[in-house]
């Protein structure tokens, strides 16, 4: 494990360092050792936390099913890319290779919570350009068929949602794979972009799998758990009467190990990027404050005034951090102003 300990705090012009970051609306994770909400339940059948599984054996997926999409004029190609989940079904995501020869560097994308893959296509798209492939992969609950996995925020199934979260690492893991089988990607310049839920995912990524070297998490929670207790008896409080105490604390009890906090000191300080808006109302200043604690050292955090799916200047920033650390080429900066923000899907070229 890697000690956490002091993280790189960058401001921008005009903006508050990330300790000062102020906004309005949200709900705060709690630093109270009983946080409000529905109450422990003492002596009653609240299971140990599980230990995740997370492993992935190197050449268990085999030959994914490949169909190509468009051609761009600079001949960069868009791939739907379907591969056996190691974990169950069929997972989906798009496959961007530029054009050239390889080895090229290599991106993995995660949406967040209310989105799918369209949503970062066109940042997948705008890397390509400096000689980036990418496998932007949807979420289990936005797959289609029998493939299709438990949402986040099951409530009732609690161990469908941790199995979901560990298929979701798992698949990324095979991603990497992938991406060096089918795309011709340098195993050693490979990276990550998740926003929100895709982010508090990435953070347990960047605990269990060496391969990446770069990982940019964008407004990510920190503890899932925490900002369930802080509104248990609020915004949940009809979920939590529906499930009583017991069941409530089982739910808890099940999903804390998948927190980004508590796996997030085994990541390498120095391959992080965490970015922040002063304005969102999701990620209030109480989580990034909470999210930065529990960053190793070497991480650098950087705060925009912006709300939860940050702006254009975080793109740029991000996918400069990204160019420098994977070794890529200039990315056009055209293609940059192009790309939207992490709530709005891109039309397939």
């Amino acid at each position: 494990m890697r000690p956490a300990a002091r993280v790189l705090i960058v401001g921008l012009t005009g903006l508050a360092l990330l300790a000062a970051a102020c906004g309005d609306g949200g709900s705060a994770v709690s630093t109270d050792p009983s946080p409000s909400g529905a109450p422990s339940i003492a002596g009653s059948d609240v299971p140990e936390p599980a230990t995740p599984d997370y492993t992935y054996q190197a050449g268990s997926v085999g030959t994914p099913a490949l169909e190509r999409l468009s051609t761009l004029d600079d001949g960069t190609t868009i791939d739907d890319l379907r591969f056996v989940s190691p974990r169950g079904g069929e997972a989906s995501a798009w496959l961007v290779t530029p054009p050239g020869d390889g080895p090229f560097a290599g991106m993995l994308y995660l949406h967040g919570s209310e989105t799918d893959r369209d949503d970062l296509l066109d940042e997948a798209l705008a890397m390509a350009t400096g000689g980036v492939a990418s496998v932007v992969l949807d979420a289990p609950w936005v797959r289609a068929g029998d493939s299709q996995g438990s949402e986040a925020g099951n409530y009732f199934a609690p161990a469908d949602e941790a199995a979901m979260v560990e298929q979701t690492v798992v698949d990324l893991r095979a991603a990497i794979d992938l991406l060096v089988g089918e795309a011709d990607v340098d195993p050693a310049r490979v990276g990550f972009m998740g926003h929100s839920w895709g982010a508090s995912t990435g953070a347990i990524l960047a605990a269990v799998d060496d391969r990446p070297i770069a990982f940019v998490l964008v407004t990510g929670r920190p503890s899932w758990t925490a900002y369930l207790r802080s509104v248990a008896d609020t915004r949940l409080a009809s979920i939590t009467t529906m499930l009583g105490p017991e069941k409530w604390e089982q739910y808890l009890a099940v999903m804390a190990p998948y927190d980004a906090t508590s796996v997030l000191a085994e990541a390498d300080g120095e391959e992080l990027l965490l970015q922040f808006g002063t304005r969102d109302d999701v990620v209030v200043p109480a989580d990034v404050d909470a999210f930065v604690a529990a960053a190793p050292d070497g991480a650098t955090a950087m705060t925009y005034d912006a709300g939860h799916v940050l702006d254009a200047a975080a793109t740029a920033d991000r996918i400069g951090w990204l160019v420098d650390r994977l070794g890529a080429g200039e990315v056009d900066a055209d293609a940059i102003a192009a790309v939207g923000l992490p709530d709005a899907p891109t039309p397939l070229p």
